[in-house]
């Protein structure tokens, strides 16, 4: 015996084909859910925000173009290799390990 249901979107009266059956059509139940999405969007519009709290930061002026505190180029010495290039250090360099060094 099937079991009548009425479908909440359109109120029409239809037999029930699954368990979980809540609509008559896809349409109605795609409606449903566009209905329900802009209740909660507009919802979430006209809520009130909690205040958020920003802690202060202390703002440094730089002195001579140099900010206090900031590391500074002139406080690491560089090596150079013999063409010029800078020789970077283990942390900094992003190449690949070469195959054939491991071997």
């Amino acid at each position: 015996m099937t079991e009548i249901v009425e479908c909440e979107k359109c109120g029409r009266v239809v037999p029930r084909l699954r368990k979980a059956q809540r609509y008559c059509s896809v349409r109605c139940r795609v409606a449903a859910h566009r209905d329900q999405r802009s209740v909660t969007s507009n919802a979430a519009v006209t809520a009130p925000l909690a205040p958020v709290f920003v802690a202060p930061v202390a703002v440094l002026e730089p002195i001579n173009g140099r900010t206090p505190g900031a590391l500074q180029g002139d406080d690491y010495l560089l090596e150079y290799y013999a063409d010029g290039f800078p020789i970077l250090p283990a942390c900094l360099d992003r190449r690949r390990a070469r195959l054939d060094a491991a071997a």
